[in-house]
């Protein structure tokens, strides 16, 4: 896995780590970096927001050259919230003109393009396919899944329970998403994972206690990794799906900001 891991106000350090933290071994530090994104299926590369400069800054390291090249800037904010399976696109969150709005961009060609276009918030665009993407919206009112295929402009609501579901990762049918349990918005809250079919009516709740968030399916769908918070302690955990445990690894010193594997 890959994380990022606050250590100070708006200081952090990109990890790389095996899943129980073991293992770990730090690759950027210094300044304020987060958001890191595996850019292959090598794991020799990997994407992360920089937040030093005047304007957030998507960066690519390739770990075998030790390079670290900066591939854009924008105003408001900059996430790299999913890469294609063929590793030729990226899925953006950018705000350049205020509202954040997610963007395809070519790993080629260097070029962007707007996806969604909504006077609120479009955020955490996640690959279904090459043809269709799943995102949160605040079109309701409230953080809600929705789908959209990337070259039309309809977009579909995915999920009808809860009203503040957040923070998604898709795997062929089934999504995974992060929902608020309790009703304050501004009190203690337990974030809890869920999963879905877009097939079916089917909902299981996968967490219990906590504020879990930030879930990520693995490559072949079995697995869940994800980012938990309780009684001060930061942990990764992990779903097995088809075995219905979870398994925790705390983490010993800081907090983790986000992660990928």
């Amino acid at each position: 896995v890959i994380f990022s891991r606050i250590v100070a106000p708006k200081k952090s350090e990109l990890v790389i780590s095996d899943y129980t933290l073991a293992y770990q071994h730090v690759v950027i530090s210094g300044g304020f970096n987060v958001f890191p994104k595996w850019a292959n299926k090598e794991q020799s590369k990997f994407y992360y927001t920089s937040l030093d400069g005047v304007k957030p800054s998507l960066k690519l390291v390739d770990i075998k050259l030790g390079s670290n090249t900066t591939l854009l800037s924008s105003d408001g904010m900059l996430i790299c919230s999913d890469v294609s399976n063929d590793s030729k696109k990226l899925l953006l969150t950018m705000a350049p003109n205020g509202q954040p709005d997610i963007y395809l961009y070519d790993v080629q060609t260097k070029k962007y393009s707007r996806v969604t276009k909504y006077s609120g918030i479009d955020v955490n665009g996640q690959f279904v396919d090459n043809k269709n993407i799943v995102f949160i919206s605040n079109r309701l009112g409230y953080p809600n899944v929705f789908s959209k295929k990337i070259d039309s402009s309809y977009v579909e609501q995915m999920l009808y329970y809860g009203k503040s579901n957040a923070a998604c990762s898709a795997h062929n049918e089934y999504i995974v998403y992060k929902a608020r349990e309790s009703s304050s918005a501004f009190s203690s809250n337990t974030f809890n994972l869920h999963l879905m079919s877009t097939k079916t009516d089917f909902i299981r709740r996968l967490t219990a206690t906590g504020i879990n968030e930030f879930p990520r399916f693995s490559k072949d769908g079995d697995a869940i990794l994800f980012i938990k918070n309780y009684k001060g302690q930061s942990s990764i955990g992990i779903v097995r799906l088809n075995y219905n445990k979870n398994y925790l690894f705390p983490l010993k010193n800081g907090r983790v900001q986000s992660m990928d594997w």
